[in-house]
């Protein structure tokens, strides 16, 4: 099969979008000739005549989807006949009064992780499958305690701390000012910023107030950081400022961290709460959610409810959904 991506062209991974790009790109170029360009080269001639010169099967845009996102696809569809369009619906976003543009535009198929964005998608015509993300269960995996105590001393981690973590950007809209109050006692709180996406300096410098540390240094092997972990929380409950289904969850989870995560998007519609899952509404239950983990003696089987979720499978569930269109 011939494969066009467009999507993900940065070469950190520190941001949902180019994480599953990337990923999606290494799995699928394991069976298929994939070809992977940056979407936003669409101003060059250069560009429309390397998607025309590939002639794919498939052209897939891995990102967004927005108005410019799914109108760049009809006019590559329209460019290559023969090829099927598809969109990940990662982060959906639109503005009011869309409906006839969007079913004017829309892709052979909207790839959804959420039922919430499969009935939008639906609503205006177009054909959807859901596919999840994933997560590189060799990489993240759990660690020992002799090395979890190694890790804390190379970063400087106080002994005896209980040490709560948060990867993401670090801005207001994410909700993490949450995060410090947490901050305190024998808790740690650590957030690993996303330099790509920038931070919000007056929200990053409040954490730090509070003596939350905020990194903002990019981590090529940041299944380091989950490894000096106890606990791990995603505060985001603002649809438009996370992909549907936070990578950063599912990393913590496949190495068998407890979260405490708000119900975000598709997280609980693939993920049962339990053995170390918990969902939560609103900040307030936030942070009771962490005191309920360090209270009650549970079972952590969090890496259970994902193994099964690795980057190979989900990559042959979107063979399986490009065939449904081919």
């Amino acid at each position: 099969m011939k494969i066009c991506l467009l999507g993900g062209s940065s070469s950190q991974l520190d941001e949902g979008m180019n994480n599953v790009a990337y990923h999606l790109r290494r799995e699928l170029s394991k069976r298929h000739q994939v070809s992977s360009l940056d979407p936003r080269a669409y101003c060059s001639l250069s560009f429309w005549k390397q998607v025309r010169s590939l002639q794919p099967d498939v052209i897939h845009y891995t990102s967004g989807p927005s108005i410019l996102s799914l109108t760049l696809i009809k006019l590559l569809g329209l460019l290559c006949q023969d090829s099927q369009t598809v969109v990940s619906a990662l982060h959906p976003w639109f503005p009011w009064h869309s409906e006839l543009l969007i079913r004017t535009v829309r892709p052979s198929l909207v790839l959804t992780q959420s039922q919430t964005t499969d009935i939008l998608f639906r609503q205006y015509g177009c054909r959807t499958i859901f596919v999840p993300n994933g997560v590189d269960v060799s990489k993240f995996k759990p660690v020992s305690e002799g090395y979890k105590q190694r890790l804390r001393s190379h970063f400087g981690v106080p002994m005896g701390k209980y040490v709560i973590l948060h990867v993401g950007a670090v801005k207001q809209k994410r909700g993490v000012g949450i995060l410090s109050e947490l901050q305190g006692g024998d808790q740690q709180v650590i957030i690993a910023g996303s330099p790509s996406t920038g931070h919000d300096l007056a929200t990053l410098q409040s954490l730090e107030r509070c003596g939350c540390w905020v990194w903002t240094d990019y981590f090529d092997d940041i299944e380091r950081l989950y490894g000096l972990a106890d606990c791990y929380v995603f505060p985001t409950q603002n649809p438009l400022h996370a992909i549907e289904i936070p990578l950063s969850v599912l990393e913590a989870m496949a190495c068998n961290l407890p979260v405490v995560s708000s119900a975000f998007g598709g997280l609980p519609e693939i993920l049962d709460a339990g053995e170390g899952l918990v969902y939560t509404h609103s900040p307030e239950e936030l942070l009771q959610g962490v005191q309920r983990i360090r209270r009650n003696k549970i079972f952590i089987r969090t890496r259970q409810k994902v193994v099964a979720m690795d980057w190979t499978g989900i990559a042959e569930q979107l063979e399986n959904a490009y065939r449904v269109v081919m």
